[in-house]
C-alpha cells in the first residue's frame, strides 16, 4: 500500500543493520514519502544517505536532527574500528557539514 510507512520503515532498518545501504535508502525513502514528518524515519533515511554516499541529501535530512553531528563523530571512530575507512570518511565529512550548518544557524541568530 503506497501510504503504508511501517513496512518500508522496518525493511529499511533491517537493511541498515545488514549494511545494505542502497536497499535501506530505497525502503526508507518510501517510508519518508509516506510520512515526511516522522523524525525516526527522517533520521534513519539521513543515515542511509550518508552511508550510501548521498551527502548533500543527508545534510538536508539531518539538519533538523540536533544529535546527528555528534553521532557522526562517534560513527567516524566506530567505522574505523570496523575496518571501513570509506564509511569513516563519509561520517567525518557529514560531521563537518552538519557542524557548519550549526555554526551558520548560530551566526544568523546573533545577527
Amino acid at each position: 500500500h503506497p501510504g503504508n510507512r511501517t513496512a518500508p520503515h522496518r525493511l529499511g532498518l533491517i537493511a541498515l543493520r545488514g549494511r545494505d545501504f542502497e536497499e535501506a535508502y530505497a525502503e526508507l525513502d518510501l517510508a519518508f514519502m509516506a510520512d515526511p514528518g516522522h523524525r525516526g524515519i527522517r533520521k534513519s533515511l539521513g543515515y542511509a544517505a550518508v552511508w550510501s554516499g548521498r551527502l548533500e541529501e543527508a545534510a538536508s535530512l539531518l539538519q533538523e536532527i540536533p544529535e546527528a553531528a555528534y553521532e557522526m563523530g562517534v560513527y567516524r571512530s566506530w567505522w574505523k574500528g570496523q575496518a571501513r575507512p570509506d564509511l569513516a570518511s563519509q561520517a567525518a565529512r557529514m560531521e563537518e557539514i552538519l557542524k557548519g550548518q550549526e555554526k551558520f544557524k548560530q551566526d544568523e541568530k546573533e545577527n
